[in-house]
């Protein structure tokens, strides 16, 4: 739809602006529900589609995953970013997936482990994102809300910019101002707030 297209094509050109170096970009909210999922998927297209970007998403919403549904992929056929975190046998390539209805590639986040907090915060997430970085142009995460977990904050400082997904009439006040305190509190790179 053109609306969409062109609102999505409005935050890569905000991007574009924000900064020189914006490689890394997590996408989260305050509460589930609020359109970040949406919102990485289609900025990850436009971003893509913008001279020939090569653009990876990351599933790190290890607890309520939804990048599949968006993609209507069975998320029980393919290994993702838990696989490779929790075995060190897993090679990342082998979890890269496309689809061809989308111009950019993506990781699922694989199956829900016990502890997501201490593997999104490892040195061996870490050494990741560092490797994805210099692969790909433009790397977006998926990550999980913040008012309930603080499974986004364990990455924010390997990240180059935030942003905050809000939703009209559904964002509380006080959730949001509790997530941007806590990206605060750990000096996280916040780029600005998409209104869903």
């Amino acid at each position: 739809r053109g609306a969409l297209i062109e609102s999505f094509r409005l935050i890569r050109t905000n991007l574009n602006y924000l900064s020189d170096k914006n490689k890394v970009i997590m996408i989260t909210s305050s509460i589930k529900g609020e359109g970040k999922t949406f919102t990485a998927i289609n900025l990850a297209q436009s971003l893509s589609s913008a001279k020939g970007n090569k653009v990876l998403v990351l599933g790190l919403d290890l607890r309520n995953p939804q990048i599949h549904a968006y993609l209507d992929i069975n998320k029980n056929e393919k290994n993702g970013i838990t696989n490779y975190l929790i075995n060190n046998s897993q090679d990342i390539d082998s979890l890269i997936s496309k689809n061809d209805n989308v111009d950019f590639d993506f990781i699922l986040s694989g199956p829900i482990p016990p502890n997501p907090s201490e593997l999104l915060g490892s040195n061996k997430m870490a050494k990741l994102i560092e490797s994805l970085e210099n692969e790909w142009d433009i790397v977006l995460f998926d990550s999980p809300p913040l008012v309930a977990v603080t499974d986004a904050t364990m990455v924010s400082q390997e990240i180059d910019t935030i942003i905050i997904v809000v939703k009209v009439g559904q964002t509380d006040k006080k959730a949001f101002e509790h997530t941007i305190q806590s990206l605060r509190n750990v000096k996280a790179p916040i780029g600005g707030v998409v209104l869903n």
